[in-house]
Protein backbone atom coordinates (compact mmCIF):
# COMPACT_ATOMS: atom_id res chain seq x y z
CA UNK A 1 0.00 0.00 0.00
CA UNK A 2 1.42 3.40 -0.94
CA UNK A 3 1.40 6.29 1.49
CA UNK A 4 -1.17 8.36 -0.40
CA UNK A 5 -3.66 5.49 -0.65
CA UNK A 6 -3.14 4.59 2.99
CA UNK A 7 -3.93 8.14 4.05
CA UNK A 8 -7.16 8.10 2.05
CA UNK A 9 -8.28 4.83 3.60
CA UNK A 10 -7.63 6.13 7.07
CA UNK A 11 -9.65 9.27 6.33
CA UNK A 12 -12.57 7.25 4.98
CA UNK A 13 -12.60 4.98 8.02
CA UNK A 14 -12.63 7.99 10.31
CA UNK A 15 -15.47 9.81 8.55
CA UNK A 16 -17.73 6.77 8.21
CA UNK A 17 -17.40 5.74 11.86
CA UNK A 18 -20.48 5.36 14.03
CA UNK A 19 -21.52 8.58 15.77
CA UNK A 20 -21.62 8.55 19.56
CA UNK A 21 -24.29 10.02 21.84
CA UNK A 22 -23.99 11.26 25.39
CA UNK A 23 -26.25 12.29 28.26
CA UNK A 24 -25.28 15.82 29.33
CA UNK A 25 -26.05 17.74 32.51
CA UNK A 26 -25.18 21.26 31.35
CA UNK A 27 -26.51 23.48 28.57
CA UNK A 28 -22.89 24.41 27.96
CA UNK A 29 -22.31 20.94 26.49
CA UNK A 30 -24.51 21.86 23.51
CA UNK A 31 -22.79 23.56 20.59
CA UNK A 32 -23.93 27.16 19.96
CA UNK A 33 -26.97 26.71 22.24
CA UNK A 34 -30.28 28.52 21.81
CA UNK A 35 -32.77 28.55 24.72
CA UNK A 36 -36.55 28.93 24.64
CA UNK A 37 -37.96 29.73 28.10
CA UNK A 38 -41.75 29.50 27.48
CA UNK A 39 -42.32 32.82 29.28
CA UNK A 40 -44.60 33.77 26.40
CA UNK A 41 -46.93 31.03 27.63
CA UNK A 42 -47.28 32.18 31.25
CA UNK A 43 -51.09 32.17 31.25
CA UNK A 44 -53.14 29.37 32.85
CA UNK A 45 -52.44 25.81 31.70
CA UNK A 46 -53.89 24.77 28.35
CA UNK A 47 -53.99 21.26 26.96
CA UNK A 48 -51.27 20.85 24.34
CA UNK A 49 -53.32 18.22 22.51
CA UNK A 50 -56.27 20.59 22.12
CA UNK A 51 -54.19 22.99 20.03
CA UNK A 52 -51.45 20.78 18.61
CA UNK A 53 -49.24 21.11 16.85
CA UNK A 54 -48.24 24.31 18.65
CA UNK A 55 -45.58 26.18 16.71
CA UNK A 56 -43.24 28.14 18.94
CA UNK A 57 -40.75 30.63 17.52
CA UNK A 58 -37.98 32.29 19.50
CA UNK A 59 -36.44 35.68 18.78
CA UNK A 60 -33.77 34.11 16.57
CA UNK A 61 -36.32 32.63 14.18
CA UNK A 62 -35.97 28.96 15.09
CA UNK A 63 -39.23 27.09 14.47
CA UNK A 64 -40.27 24.28 16.81
CA UNK A 65 -43.47 22.25 16.84
CA UNK A 66 -44.89 21.07 20.17
CA UNK A 67 -47.30 18.11 20.41
CA UNK A 68 -48.60 15.62 23.00
CA UNK A 69 -49.49 11.93 23.07
CA UNK A 70 -52.84 12.52 24.81
CA UNK A 71 -54.96 15.17 26.51
CA UNK A 72 -53.00 15.29 29.79
CA UNK A 73 -49.88 17.38 28.98
CA UNK A 74 -50.20 21.11 29.62
CA UNK A 75 -48.42 24.29 28.56
CA UNK A 76 -48.43 27.47 30.65
CA UNK A 77 -48.63 28.14 34.39
CA UNK A 78 -50.61 26.25 37.04
CA UNK A 79 -53.92 28.08 37.63
CA UNK A 80 -54.87 29.23 41.13
CA UNK A 81 -56.25 27.06 42.65
CA UNK A 82 -54.36 24.75 43.02
CA UNK A 83 -51.58 27.22 42.29
CA UNK A 84 -48.75 24.68 42.14
CA UNK A 85 -47.70 21.54 40.26
CA UNK A 86 -46.55 18.99 42.85
CA UNK A 87 -43.29 17.10 42.41
CA UNK A 88 -43.14 15.07 45.64
CA UNK A 89 -39.83 15.44 47.45
CA UNK A 90 -38.68 17.79 44.67
CA UNK A 91 -41.29 20.30 45.90
CA UNK A 92 -43.30 22.05 43.16
CA UNK A 93 -43.37 24.40 40.19
CA UNK A 94 -45.77 27.35 40.43
CA UNK A 95 -46.34 30.78 38.88
CA UNK A 96 -42.87 31.80 39.98
CA UNK A 97 -41.47 29.45 37.35
CA UNK A 98 -43.32 31.26 34.55
CA UNK A 99 -44.54 29.20 31.62
CA UNK A 100 -43.42 25.57 31.32
CA UNK A 101 -44.39 22.19 29.87
CA UNK A 102 -46.00 19.67 32.25
CA UNK A 103 -46.74 16.04 31.35
CA UNK A 104 -49.53 15.92 33.97
CA UNK A 105 -49.49 12.12 33.78
CA UNK A 106 -47.24 9.20 34.72
CA UNK A 107 -47.15 7.93 31.12
CA UNK A 108 -47.80 10.84 28.72
CA UNK A 109 -45.27 12.11 26.16
CA UNK A 110 -44.55 15.61 24.87
CA UNK A 111 -42.64 15.96 21.61
CA UNK A 112 -40.57 18.83 20.23
CA UNK A 113 -39.92 18.80 16.45
CA UNK A 114 -37.19 20.99 14.96
CA UNK A 115 -38.82 22.30 11.79
CA UNK A 116 -35.74 24.10 10.46
CA UNK A 117 -33.65 20.93 10.37
CA UNK A 118 -31.83 18.53 12.69
CA UNK A 119 -29.68 19.67 15.61
CA UNK A 120 -26.77 17.97 17.33
CA UNK A 121 -27.85 18.59 20.92
CA UNK A 122 -31.04 19.25 22.89
CA UNK A 123 -32.19 19.31 26.50
CA UNK A 124 -33.79 21.45 29.15
CA UNK A 125 -34.33 22.21 32.81
CA UNK A 126 -36.36 19.22 33.97
CA UNK A 127 -37.90 17.76 37.09
CA UNK A 128 -40.41 15.03 37.98
CA UNK A 129 -42.71 13.76 40.73
CA UNK A 130 -40.64 11.58 43.04
CA UNK A 131 -43.78 9.76 44.26
CA UNK A 132 -44.59 8.39 40.79
CA UNK A 133 -43.67 4.76 40.13
CA UNK A 134 -42.92 5.24 36.44
CA UNK A 135 -39.70 6.40 34.74
CA UNK A 136 -38.96 9.87 33.43
CA UNK A 137 -37.37 9.39 30.00
CA UNK A 138 -35.78 11.74 27.45
CA UNK A 139 -35.37 10.56 23.86
CA UNK A 140 -33.75 11.88 20.67
CA UNK A 141 -35.29 10.86 17.33
CA UNK A 142 -33.99 11.14 13.77
CA UNK A 143 -35.88 12.33 10.70
CA UNK A 144 -37.46 8.85 10.30
CA UNK A 145 -38.62 8.77 13.95
CA UNK A 146 -36.02 6.14 14.78
CA UNK A 147 -34.59 6.38 18.29
CA UNK A 148 -31.06 7.78 18.27
CA UNK A 149 -30.66 7.66 22.03
CA UNK A 150 -32.88 7.44 25.11
CA UNK A 151 -32.12 7.90 28.81
CA UNK A 152 -34.02 7.27 32.03
CA UNK A 153 -33.54 10.26 34.34
CA UNK A 154 -33.73 9.26 38.00
CA UNK A 155 -31.06 11.26 39.81
CA UNK A 156 -32.62 14.72 40.20
CA UNK A 157 -32.68 16.05 43.75
CA UNK A 158 -33.59 19.70 44.29
CA UNK A 159 -33.36 19.55 48.11
CA UNK A 160 -37.01 20.48 48.46
CA UNK A 161 -36.64 23.88 46.77
CA UNK A 162 -39.58 25.09 44.60
CA UNK A 163 -39.32 26.05 40.92
CA UNK A 164 -35.99 24.31 40.48
CA UNK A 165 -34.68 21.39 38.49
CA UNK A 166 -31.56 20.17 36.75
CA UNK A 167 -30.44 20.26 33.14
CA UNK A 168 -30.55 17.00 31.23
CA UNK A 169 -30.01 16.60 27.51
CA UNK A 170 -28.63 14.50 24.67
CA UNK A 171 -25.68 15.41 22.43
CA UNK A 172 -24.51 13.63 19.27
CA UNK A 173 -21.43 14.17 17.13
CA UNK A 174 -23.50 15.25 14.10
CA UNK A 175 -26.72 17.12 13.40
CA UNK A 176 -29.14 14.18 13.43
CA UNK A 177 -31.76 15.05 16.05
CA UNK A 178 -35.05 15.96 14.35
CA UNK A 179 -37.24 15.55 17.44
CA UNK A 180 -36.93 15.34 21.23
CA UNK A 181 -39.42 13.80 23.66
CA UNK A 182 -40.00 13.69 27.40
CA UNK A 183 -42.13 10.91 28.87
CA UNK A 184 -43.58 9.83 32.20
CA UNK A 185 -43.42 10.47 35.94
CA UNK A 186 -45.42 13.72 35.78
CA UNK A 187 -42.30 15.36 34.36
CA UNK A 188 -41.86 19.07 33.69
CA UNK A 189 -39.56 21.00 31.34
CA UNK A 190 -38.54 24.63 30.95
CA UNK A 191 -35.71 26.42 29.13
CA UNK A 192 -35.66 24.10 26.11
CA UNK A 193 -32.08 24.33 24.81
CA UNK A 194 -30.82 23.12 21.44
CA UNK A 195 -28.10 23.73 18.90
CA UNK A 196 -26.57 24.46 16.65
CA UNK A 197 -29.25 26.02 14.47
CA UNK A 198 -29.18 25.36 10.73
CA UNK A 199 -27.63 28.79 10.23
CA UNK A 200 -24.41 27.43 11.73
CA UNK A 201 -24.63 23.94 10.26
CA UNK A 202 -21.45 21.90 9.84
CA UNK A 203 -20.88 19.09 7.30
CA UNK A 204 -22.44 15.78 8.27
CA UNK A 205 -20.17 12.69 8.35
CA UNK A 206 -21.61 11.51 5.03
CA UNK A 207 -20.63 14.83 3.46
CA UNK A 208 -17.17 14.55 4.95
CA UNK A 209 -16.87 11.07 3.49
CA UNK A 210 -17.76 12.42 0.04
CA UNK A 211 -15.12 15.10 0.44
CA UNK A 212 -12.66 12.41 1.46
CA UNK A 213 -13.41 10.41 -1.69
CA UNK A 214 -12.85 13.52 -3.75
CA UNK A 215 -9.54 14.14 -2.00
CA UNK A 216 -8.46 10.56 -2.67
CA UNK A 217 -9.36 10.87 -6.34
CA UNK A 218 -7.34 14.07 -6.58
CA UNK A 219 -4.34 12.38 -4.96
CA UNK A 220 -4.69 9.43 -7.34
CA UNK A 221 -4.68 11.70 -10.40
CA UNK A 222 -1.64 13.57 -9.07
CA UNK A 223 0.23 10.30 -8.53
CA UNK A 224 -0.53 9.14 -12.08
CA UNK A 225 0.73 12.41 -13.55
CA UNK A 226 3.84 12.29 -11.36
CA UNK A 227 4.51 8.70 -12.40
CA UNK A 228 4.26 9.57 -16.12
CA UNK A 229 6.68 12.44 -15.67
CA UNK A 230 9.14 10.18 -13.85
CA UNK A 231 8.97 7.46 -16.54
CA UNK A 232 9.48 9.94 -19.38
Amino acid sequence: MNKATGGCLLLLVFTSGELQAALVTSAGAISSPTTFDFDGYSGPFVSIASAQPINIVNGLGDNISLSASDSFPQLGTVPDPPGAYGLGDNNEWDAGRGGFVALNSDSATVRFDFLDGPVSGVGGLVNYDTTSNTDFVITALDINDSVLESYIISDIDTNGAPNTGEFRGIVLAGQQISAFTITGRFGVLDDLTFGPSQASAVPEPSSLAILAVGACATVGRWRKRSRRKTVS
